[in-house]
């Protein structure tokens, strides 16, 4: 897969210069909303987000990061019920390495909010709203949903999905699956939107900081993100 991306961003990089003048331009920000209800203890929650800072630290993820002149704009919120919803790190541009390294420091200071149930739909909408917020607007729009449940409260899930991919904005799922062997199938048809959208499944946290690093780069991949919304 890495061979893969590399090889993409090596095509596009020998491109012509309109292709230059895209990437000089802000092409992605990326909302990463990770699940911390009440199905997710302690542990569980310091996997997701020390697996979140490494993913930002590895060497494959910080060259296809390069590859983009203009940035990537990345901001980390948490979600449980639909009382709660909270940004716990603010929107960060990342050019350098150093940007990176940044976000990813703040990840690894975030303190779990309260535990509760899980309203993905709520959650939606709320990170739709987040982009509004952005410094610089970019040319795509994905939320990244962290989550090992179904929703069962909040407003309905398929149709949250739907009003907020309707303006293009990418909607992925990493799915942990815990006791839920249907979760993935339930998240695929309700949550997943947009173009290049995907779902990805993992059996327990313990396998989290794999799987992000896994999802960051296959978002982040030029064939995906130069993609027209």
């Amino acid at each position: 897969m890495v061979a893969v991306i590399l090889l993409a961003v090596g095509m596009f990089g020998i491109s012509g210069p309109s292709a230059q003048a895209q990437s000089s331009r802000c092409k992605i920000a990326l909302v990463l909303a990770l699940d911390v209800s009440g199905s997710v203890n302690w542990k569980e929650f310091r996997l997701q987000s020390n697996g979140t800072a490494d993913a930002f630290e590895d060497a494959d993820v910080l060259q296809l990061l390069s590859y983009y002149q203009g940035g990537v704009m990345v901001t980390l919120m948490q979600w449980a019920d639909s009382g709660y919803q909270e940004v716990s790190v603010g929107w960060t541009e990342i050019k350098l390495p150093e940007d990176a390294q940044e976000f990813a420091d703040s990840v690894r200071k975030i303190s779990r909010g309260p535990t509760a149930l899980t309203a993905t739909g709520t959650a939606l909408h709320f990170a739709e709203n987040l982009f509004a917020t952005a410094p610089v607007a970019c040319d795509r729009q994905i939320i990244d949903v962290s989550t090992d449940g179904r929703s069962n409260r909040g407003v309905d899930l398929p149709q949250a999905a739907n009003t907020v991919s309707a303006d293009g904005t990418i909607i992925n799922a990493l799915v942990i699956y815990g006791e839920d062997l249907e979760l993935e199938s339930y998240l695929r048809t309700n949550l997943v939107r947009g173009a290049g959208a995907f779902s990805h499944a993992i059996v327990s946290y313990s396998d989290y900081p794999v799987a992000i690093k896994r999802k960051l780069l296959r978002e982040l991949q030029p064939t995906i993100s130069m993609l027209s919304p």
